[in-house]
């Protein structure tokens, strides 16, 4: 007990709407990939400075070509022109990157949107009220939404318009111009805050408590698609936007972007009457969302807690119940071993059920379906003019891009761990084969990553060019896939899902070039290769006595390492602190 004299007698304690805003603001910053041991302001600061990249290296390349144009124009005296009009397209890039990454991380935080069940088995015993809760949480997200606009747009707002206006304008006018930049990426930023949080809402309210966690998984899923396919595809959207005609072209008022583009020109001192319809559109739109949230968070807040402490993440028992025949069938068939059929399972489940990591692999997956429109898309632009090409190489990558990806994506959520405590039935058959774990793992990669895509689109290739040719890329597209496999497990010795997990022990920074580079091999590179033997097939001999040549090697390889390498682990150790050379092998 501390005397009467005592500091921390007097020591004021921090009120509970304190305590909730830094709970609720520590939600956000919690991820699976930092260490817990790490301090969260050392993992936030590279992510808020690799977000502002964009904005920044843009704004300095748009020098040139407005200084170029200003040089051209000349520097006449008042009246003089501003600003140049052409500049709308490159504003609209601005918003367009910004709505996504802010909907991507969004999407990341689904989660942290709304108080989860944790949050209201503890909060809701102690003496708080929902007003104050409701305020923190609130608080929390609009100080998420400031922090990750001013990441992304903080440098470009004052960049851009420096970079973009007349040299010669007023002080007063500059002021304007990037007030009217910041302001737009603001009201941008926050209508797709705003719209998300009111989507989850409108489900809380409108489906049941047993439904609602798989379909909310499942639109989580898909947002996390559209905006990384719509990051992808912002060379085509702004070729295309830069063409359009603001005056007889209706199509803009379905692009959210081009609404804050208006507001953007409008808060600029644009007289056009299509920038002003356009934000006026922009504030109906922002104003909607806004009174949305409000209904939905309100009205969701009150019967999350209910629903919250009624719900489980148990699967339902008729999704059970048909499978379970068709599973024992396929263990017949292809899991005879008991070791191998356990891992195959075990991971199978942990991939369909835990959210986190199909949210994970959906943003390989989502890299990987972005890349495959890009293909289509070039195909059928080049066909309008002359036809489909025979064995396009477009169309060939299209089984390979996908499966990479997914591949890549399955090989690194495997060192996440879904639940360490469930390893111990692992633990105990130990001294099981590390060869039979491994084939499990195989084959889990070969299920969800090799054959799906190829089959499914075997028979438009059939439908393309034939019986022949389609089993001929069918069987290619298996191998590739295979020795793909082997490459990713060549020195992994976990069974997946059940290692401990050490965040930032591959520096993807140092290795994003090699990965680039096997990716344009893999997929692109093995197209053009696939369309040569495919003209004449006789060459597909060739190609495999390759390809048995390099599994052979890989084999070698995997048995050439140390056994403390191919022995199975289930604690990840880190780096050591003084490296030996290992001289006296």
């Amino acid at each position: 007990m501390p005397l009467p004299d005592s500091p921390s007698r007097h020591r004021k304690a921090p009120s509970q709407f304190i305590e909730l805003l830094r709970l609720f603001w520590q939600r956000f910053l919690d991820n699976d990939l930092i260490a817990p041991q790490a301090e969260t302001r050392l993992a936030l600061a590279p992510i808020l400075a690799l977000l502002a990249v964009p904005g920044v290296i843009f704004s300095l390349r748009s020098y040139g070509q407005y200084s170029f144009r200003w040089t051209r124009i000349g520097y006449p005296v008042p009246p003089f022109p501003l600003d140049l009009t052409v500049s709308w397209s490159d504003k609209f890039l601005f918003l367009y990157l910004s709505m996504i990454l802010m909907g991507f991380i969004t999407v990341l935080e689904w989660d942290a949107l709304f108080p989860d069940r944790r949050d209201y088995l503890i909060l809701t015993p102690l003496p708080i009220r929902l007003r104050t809760l409701l305020t923190a949480k609130v608080t929390a997200l609009f100080l998420f939404l400031m922090l990750f606009t001013l990441a992304l747009n903080g440098c470009s707002s004052i960049l851009f318009p420096l970079m973009a206006m007349n040299p010669h304008a007023p002080a007063g006018y500059t002021l304007r111009y990037i007030g009217a930049h910041a302001t737009s990426v603001l009201a941008a930023n926050a209508f797709v805050l705003l719209f998300c949080i009111a989507l989850q809402g409108v489900l809380m309210n409108a489906v049941s408590a047993r439904h609602f966690q798989w379909i909310s998984r499942t639109v989580q899923l898909v947002l996390l698609f559209l905006f990384v396919c719509l990051f992808f595809l912002v060379p085509r959207t702004f070729s295309f936007v830069r063409g359009l005609d603001l005056n007889n072209n209706s199509f803009i008022h379905f692009l959210p972007p081009m609404w804050f583009t208006g507001l953007y020109e409008t808060l600029q001192g644009s007289d056009h009457l299509g920038f002003q319809a356009l934000a006026s559109l922009a504030g109906q739109t922002l104003a909607g969302a806004l009174a949305m949230f409000t209904l939905t968070y309100l009205a969701s807040f009150r019967r999350h807690v209910r629903r919250s402490l009624e719900s489980s993440n148990t699967v339902l028992p008729s999704t059970v119940e048909w499978t379970r025949g068709v599973l024992q069938r396929l263990d017949s068939l292809f899991l005879r071993n008991p070791v191998e059929r356990a891992v195959f399972h075990f991971c199978s489940r942990s991939i369909l059920r835990s959210p986190r990591h199909r949210l994970y692999l959906g943003a390989y997956a989502g890299v990987g379906l972005a890349l495959t429109l890009l293909g289509i898309a070039s195909t059928v632009l080049r066909s309008a003019d002359v036809g489909i090409e025979r064995y396009d190489p477009s169309l060939l990558s299209i089984p390979l891009v996908m499966p990479f990806f997914i591949l890549c994506g399955l090989r690194f959520i495997f060192t996440v761990p879904a639940e360490l405590s469930a390893n111990w039935i692992f633990r105990v058959v130990e001294g099981a084969p590390p060869q039979e774990v491994l084939s499990g793992t195989r084959k889990v990669m070969w299920a969800f990553g090799v054959l799906p895509l190829p089959a499914g689109v075997f028979p438009f290739y059939t439908a393309l060019w034939g019986v022949q040719a389609s089993l001929l890329h069918l069987i290619f597209v298996f191998t590739v896939g295979g020795i793909l496999v082997e490459i990713l497990l060549l020195k992994f010795q976990k069974v997946p899902f059940t290692c401990s997990y050490l965040p930032g022990k591959a520096n993807l920074k140092l290795y994003w070039f090699p990965y680039v580079a096997s990716f344009l091999l893999y997929a692109y590179g093995m197209a053009s290769i696939e369309r040569i033997m495919l003209e004449y097939p006789v060459r597909f001999f060739i190609f495999y006595t390759a390809a048995l040549a390099v599994l052979g090697y890989l084999i070698f390889r995997r048995w050439q390492l140390p056994l403390s390498e191919r022995t199975v682990i289930f604690e990840e150790q880190p780096e050591p602190a003084v490296r030996t050379l290992n001289l006296s092998r």
